[in-house]
């Protein structure tokens, strides 16, 4: 695709034109150089590879889609809720509500099992093992 004025190497505003062809999502890995510059759009279940020439002003872009799974995956990696993408935004919003709510579950639970006294030493094996249940799935998860 030829754009029509320059973009001054800015990845943002080759980004923001390569909207009008479908490709939109977060910018990633951006290198520059005299002659251009290179950088990915990426969005679950599409990789947008973009090599942009200042001369010709004109930007390449090749296009990898991924399968079901993998878009399960990047869904539980995205960070913040500033995407371009609104249903990103909508299922990150999502994710922190519930997450409070589990949060909030948990805190509730624990005042409730020490407000009731005839239940504190089966409550407390129980949060202890679970304590390090968890702690062991985050070590194993993490080092695998």
């Amino acid at each position: 695709m030829t754009l029509a004025h320059d973009t001054s190497y800015d990845p943002r505003a080759i980004a923001r034109a390569l909207r009008s062809i479908g490709v939109h999502g977060d910018i990633r890995e951006v290198s520059s150089s005299d002659t251009g510059c290179k950088f990915q759009v990426v969005r679950p279940g599409s990789y947008y590879q973009v090599v942009y020439a200042r001369h010709t002003r004109e930007a390449r872009v090749q296009i990898e889609t991924t399968g079901f799974m993998v878009v399960l995956n990047r869904i539980h990696h995205l960070r913040g809720v500033w995407h371009d993408d609104a249903p990103l935004n909508a299922c990150c919003i999502t994710t922190g509500i519930v997450s409070a709510g589990l949060i909030l579950l948990g805190v509730t639970g624990i005042y409730l099992w020490y407000v009731t006294h005839g239940e504190r030493t089966v409550g407390a094996v129980l949060l202890a093992m679970n304590f390090g249940i968890c702690v062991t799935l985050l070590v194993l998860v993490r080092t695998a």
